[in-house]
């Protein structure tokens, strides 16, 4: 009877050590999974990825509800507030097929900071990529601001662009560059990015 009740309480310890060793697993996970999702390293490469796949929902699931979106040396509408106006300038992105690069990728506490090469339709027979510093701050796992300006490289290569290169695709011309200057903003992200967001962001 002795041994009986020895296994049985060996066998009761072993289940019950199994137990934890499973829940401690599964906390190990839910905790990993939750610093995965909003660290804002990850935040950055799934809102670049989205971007890149021109998923306008799955970009837009990474903004805080009073997110903000800027282009400070570009011409308005250089500002893009709350999700809606978000919407509207990834789903712009996103029609002119967006595709982001991202370099110098720097973390600092909840901001991020990187250089964005961004190609979309519009330029692309110009042969220009456009490029410049970007900034956003994420907090909780979701993007609040996102910023990206047009380095002084880019501008001259704008600036220096035909109006009206011959034998594009459908329409066979180029908005002017005022309208150039505006699509270009909308370009990143994006994501790029901007944000260029995008970016883009």
């Amino acid at each position: 009877m002795h041994s009986s009740t020895r296994a049985v309480l060996t066998r009761s310890l072993t289940s019950a050590a199994i137990i934890l060793t499973v829940l401690a697993g599964l906390l190990r996970f839910t905790i990993g999974a939750h610093a995965q999702a909003t660290d804002p390293k990850s935040v950055f490469d799934g809102f670049h990825a989205a971007v890149n796949a021109h998923d306008v929902d799955a970009a837009l699931a990474f903004f805080a509800d009073d997110g903000v979106v800027q282009f400070p040396n570009q011409p308005p509408p250089n500002v893009f507030r709350g999700k809606t106006e978000i919407r509207a300038w990834l789903q712009g992105d996103a029609d002119q097929h967006i595709q982001v690069k991202t370099e110098q990728v720097k973390v600092a506490g909840d901001t991020m900071t990187w250089i964005a090469k961004v190609d979309v339709d519009d330029v692309r027979p110009l042969g220009i990529t456009i490029e410049g510093p970007a900034e956003a701050v994420i907090q909780g796992g979701k993007i609040k601001s996102f910023t990206f300006t047009l380095s002084d490289a880019t501008l001259a290569k704008l600036q220096a662009a035909p109006a009206q290169p011959p034998a594009l695709p459908r329409t066979g011309a180029l908005p002017d560059l005022t309208w150039m200057l505006v699509l270009a903003g909308l370009g990143i992200f994006s994501v790029g990015l901007a944000f260029r967001y995008r970016g883009h962001w």
